[in-house]
């Protein structure tokens, strides 16, 4: 049998050899625990500057989404307005018409659209022109219609 004195300068080595080895093992260990940690912080900054270009392009598209939504509301037509003739104001603008008030005064007095009144008006003559054609009668509907025309003096009254 062997010694066991003769086995202890064996058994340190061995074991300053494993500690030493271990101890580069460790070493490495950081070395590449550093190494990850500086890709990490690199890759963190590319992610913090991505999200930041992507906040700054939503952003945009935010923008320009509520300007595209303000051009659309501007590009719809306004409803039509509603007109304020009934049968009895038609009534009343045809007897205006017919004592010889013009369109703009009658759509004023009224609360008329004057476009409205313009067009009763024309449809006025036409209608009296096409009356008086039937009826033989050669009267120029302008000259009939109040509206080119002032309305006819009051007979003078003769005194005897």
């Amino acid at each position: 049998m062997m010694n066991n004195s003769a086995l202890w300068p064996y058994a340190a080595a061995s074991l300053t050899a494993i500690g030493a080895g271990f101890l580069v093992w460790v070493f490495l260990l950081t070395r590449k625990l550093r190494a990850v940690r500086k890709a990490l912080a690199r890759t963190d900054g590319e992610c913090e500057a991505l999200a930041f270009r992507v906040n700054a392009e939503l952003e945009a598209i935010k923008e320009r989404l509520a300007l595209a939504e303000d051009r659309t509301g501007v590009l719809v037509p306004p409803p039509p307005t509603r007109s304020g003739l009934n049968l009895a104001k038609r009534a009343q603008v045809m007897r205006m018409l017919g004592r010889g008030t013009d369109a703009a005064t009658v759509a004023a007095v009224l609360s008329l659209p004057a476009a409205e009144v313009a067009l009763l008006a024309k449809i006025r003559i036409l209608a009296t022109s096409a009356q008086g054609g039937l009826n033989g009668s050669a009267v120029s509907p302008r000259g009939r219609s109040g509206l080119f025309r002032a309305p006819d003096p009051a007979p003078e009254e003769s005194s005897d």
